[in-house]
């Protein structure tokens, strides 16, 4: 009872240091700057029966105007006012982050409440439920493997991961990281059911659809993170590998319906809008980049190298202020992360991960996150560190994993131990860069 109190106690308090320091800058908390509460405007039209966001004339008249709207010099030099990071067709203007968010939160509180939910609140309980996840999953893990760490590093770890994953969600709460954590979520939710299909004796067909409706949700908020459904396959296997003939058959048209209902809606959705069955809005954003064509710069090895070299190994020069770092690239940020990699090339590992029928588990993390790295590259002009949350948590992962099968040894543990010590540091050094308006920028400027 003792060790379950100080398990939750730990999972609060990590929640709590995560969500609540998210209300703390007005241009992030819904007081200043609204061009950030699209979510809050889309789940009030769904209520007047339309897909897009109606705003005052104003907006309209000189961006129709335009040969080609999505040029952001040319709205510059023209003075146009228009609605930032919007999508823009047809001379109307529609959201074109994903839409699962509002159906499951925005829209509910709307219509219980009968005002618009701050968007930051959203991105709040979604982080909350993914660090729960995180907890639940990292037990749940040490329980099977049968590891020799303790509550402490299990704690440890569990907090190392969260804090990596969800910093710059506390930092840049509403809109952007309101999708993210949204498919954060669903993504944690849907490794639990998945894992629990591949490792319990007991299979369960329940943990199979719930892993494909959670993974075929996570489409709906962040695309670029559905691609972890690729553990949907092992989960299967293992569910209907001693099923008959008649009911393997079955049982794997249950688990696929979920993805092919939300692909289907969410097919719909985008046709409705962009008269395209693909088209999300990434075409016609209305940001710093024309995207209307983005194929033709991204598709591109020159531009695909750069990317990559960008995502893991961006570096600038060392800043003036505290923290004194800038944001650099994944494995610069956080070195530590590369261990799952090199780790697999040692026998001990890959012995230990077949052992606990978690290799092919672990190859198809480290799969996922090649495919989601590379399609980052493809869909954005340029890659900033928000997009690092894509796919961090799975690195933290496949850490965490490597550190249940290596326990056996003293000297490794404590490795570990200031190996995720330094992950928690390294998050709250990461956060305390005063960038784009957080609240460390409101700091230093009431001290100028």
């Amino acid at each position: 009872m003792k060790k379950r109190i100080i398990i939750i106690v730990s999972c609060l308090s990590t929640i709590l240091i995560s969500i609540l320091p998210m209300g703390l800058s007005p241009e992030w908390n819904g007081k200043n700057m609204y061009h950030r509460n699209q979510y809050e405007l889309l789940a009030d039209s769904f209520i007047k029966g339309r897909l897009d966001i109606e705003y005052d004339k104003v907006y309209y008249e000189s961006l129709s105007k335009l040969e080609n709207p999505y040029d952001f010099e040319l709205r510059n030099e023209k003075n146009v006012i228009y609605k930032w990071d919007h999508a823009y067709y047809k001379g109307k203007y529609y959201v074109y982050f994903g839409v699962v968010p509002v159906i499951i939160i925005f829209l509910p509180y709307r219509f219980i409440a009968g005002k618009s939910l701050n968007t930051y609140h959203a991105t709040q309980i979604y982080v909350a439920i993914f660090i729960i996840g995180i907890f639940y999953l990292f037990y749940y893990l040490k329980k099977k493997t049968k590891s020799k760490i303790s509550d402490f590093e299990y704690i440890l770890a569990s907090i190392g991961v969260s804090l990596a994953t969800v910093w710059y969600a506390t930092g840049y709460p509403a809109l952007y990281t309101t999708a993210i954590t949204a498919g954060l979520m669903f993504s944690i939710l849907s490794i639990i059911m998945y894992m629990k299909c591949i490792l319990d004796k007991r299979k369960s067909i329940k943990y199979l659809l719930l892993g494909a409706l959670f993974g075929a949700l996570i489409f709906g908020c962040r695309p670029t993170i559905g691609f972890v459904n690729i553990l949907f396959f092992p989960a299967l296997l293992s569910v209907i590998k001693k099923e008959k003939r008649s009911e393997k058959f079955l049982i794997t048209l249950l688990s696929l319906l979920p993805y092919l209902l939300i692909a289907v809606l969410l097919m719909l959705y985008n046709y409705v809008r962009f008269d395209s069955l693909f088209e999300f809005g990434q075409s016609y954003q209305l940001t710093d980049s024309d995207q209307s064509h983005l194929l033709d710069i991204t598709l591109n090895l020159k531009h695909m190298l750069n990317s990559l070299k960008n995502f893991f190994f961006y570096n600038e020069p060392f800043g003036d202020k505290f923290p004194f770092i800038k944001y650099f690239g994944l494995f610069l940020n956080y070195p530590v992360m590369v261990l799952p990699l090199v780790l697999l090339f040692s026998k001990k590992i890959r012995k230990e991960l077949k052992d606990n029928n978690l290799f092919s588990s672990y190859i198809l993390i480290i799969v996922s996150i090649v495919i989601s790295v590379i399609f980052i590259t493809l869909m954005v002009p340029y890659v900033i560190v928000r997009y690092h949350m894509d796919v961090i948590y799975l690195f933290g992962i496949l850490l965490y994993i490597c550190y249940l099968l290596l326990a056996d040894k003293k000297y490794i543990r404590v490795l570990f131990i200031i190996i995720f010590i330094d992950i928690i540091i390294k998050s709250f050094l990461l956060y305390m860069i005063p960038d784009m308006y957080n609240f460390p920028s409101h700091l230093y400027n009431k001290d100028l």
